[in-house]
């Protein structure tokens, strides 16, 4: 589709419109306030345009699951100023137990904590009690394994960001984790706190709308040249105990049924955009009906219910 272009931050024209490229080094929050298309979330254009919309115009909200996930994307793929910049929270409890029987939240708590902060560089990323024994565990699992050391240090570009324009007319970008064109891979960490099996993961592929992600990913790389990247792996860190790590590829018919959702959401996407209607339920009364599943646990409760009856009166009841 194009020549590769991968591109410099520092050396790019800002002045000028981002056409299909590949930006090493952009800023996090230069790439989030960029222009484009971002697929995180959009499975929703499929089913309620307008939810999607009001998500998209809610404020960013952290939580102790993101915040870990990030931390862990630091440690994993930026690994010198994980080390560099991260600051592990000392433990304030201690000098105030023999007063306190939950010192936490107390005022002399919050000023141990308040001059702690004082003394530590402004830019710290500071790691908490309970997220350090996570992230050593993490990290202890990844340097245990042969293959998962390979993809976090074979040659590629870590936190490579993208934009194309689509043949649906649509700007895009996107943000890899790893490209890897030695091993024609975008590498994409993911944590999860159900499991790292083949199964538990597959599951959340499906639930989470990863095949979707990684469609995009995959097709934003050919827009911008980086045609040999043609597999998507996983590299998926439990924060759960025993914190075991394990890489998944995923196959190339999750590719090509996220790629038929995706397509379907640019088109979505575009005539939401140029019409600036985004609809939700339709305006009628429809007909609902529960899934097989249910009418299956209809059966069985009404099957169990007739055999106690029997079992109890000689007769059904």
């Amino acid at each position: 589709m194009g020549s590769v272009e991968i591109v410099n931050f520092d050396e790019l024209d800002h002045d000028s419109e981002l056409g299909n490229v590949c930006i090493r080094d952009m800023p996090e929050d230069v790439y989030h306030a960029a222009p484009g298309f971002n697929q995180s979330g959009s499975s929703l254009l499929l089913s309620n345009p307008a939810k999607w919309l009001w998500q998209k115009s809610q404020p960013y909200k952290s939580s102790t699951a993101l915040a870990l996930g990030t931390l862990v994307h630091l440690l994993l793929l930026e690994n010198e100023r994980f080390h560099d910049e991260v600051v592990y929270e000392p433990d304030f409890t201690l000098k105030l137990k023999k007063v306190y029987s939950k010192p936490k939240g107390t005022k002399e708590y919050e000023k141990l904590r308040q001059d702690w902060l004082s003394t530590i560089p402004a830019n710290s990323i500071i790691v908490s009690l309970d997220q350090a024994p996570i992230l050593r565990a993490i990290e202890a699992s990844v340097k245990g394994t042969t293959n998962l050391k390979n993809l976090l240090t074979v040659p590629g570009n870590n936190e490579l960001s993208a934009f194309w324009h689509n043949d649906f007319g649509v700007a895009c970008r996107a943000r890899f984790d790893r490209e890897c064109s030695v091993i024609n891979s975008i590498i994409d960490v993911k944590t999860t706190a159900k499991g790292a099996s083949q199964i538990a993961f597959g599951k959340m592929i499906s639930e989470r709308g990863y095949d979707i992600q990684a469609a995009h990913y995959l097709e934003g790389a050919r827009y911008c040249g980086l045609e040999n990247l043609t597999n998507f792996v996983y590299l998926v860190c439990e924060t759960i105990p025993p914190y075991h790590v394990a890489s998944y590829r995923l196959s190339q018919f999750d590719i090509e049924v996220g790629t038929k959702k995706l397509h379907q959401i640019y088109k979505v996407f575009k005539l939401c955009s140029e019409a600036d209607i985004w609809p939700s339920f339709a305006d009628e009364v429809k007909e609902v009906s529960q899934p097989n599943y249910g009418k299956e646990r209809a059966e069985r409760a009404v099957r169990s219910s007739e055999i106690l009856m029997m079992d109890t009166f000689g007769r059904a009841g």
